[in-house]
């Protein structure tokens, strides 16, 4: 799950930098994947995307979800996240 977390908070951040000023990125080529967690035959397919190459501050993020409420841990769908999302927050 921590995998899906990473991907899911580096998409919005991605989204965000969009509508901001310009940030570096780092493209994650598509491929398959073995998870951090479940069996080790166990391939995940990802699509390429971009990752922030600085890390992100807690208030940073909650920035983001001022102005992105839809993002907020009441308001995501479950397809996107599991019921640790944001549990550390």
């Amino acid at each position: 799950m921590l995998f899906k977390k990473n991907i899911i908070i580096s998409f919005i951040w991605a989204v965000a930098a969009s509508a901001s000023a310009q940030i570096d990125m780092a493209e994650i080529k598509e491929g398959s994947y073995t998870p951090l967690y479940g069996r080790d035959d166990t391939q995940v397919k990802v699509d390429a995307f971009l990752l922030d190459t600085h890390p992100v501050s807690v208030a940073e993020y909650l920035e983001f979800l001022k102005e992105n409420p839809k993002w907020r841990k009441s308001q995501v769908k479950g397809i996107f996240a599991d019921k640790n999302y944001l549990n550390s927050w």
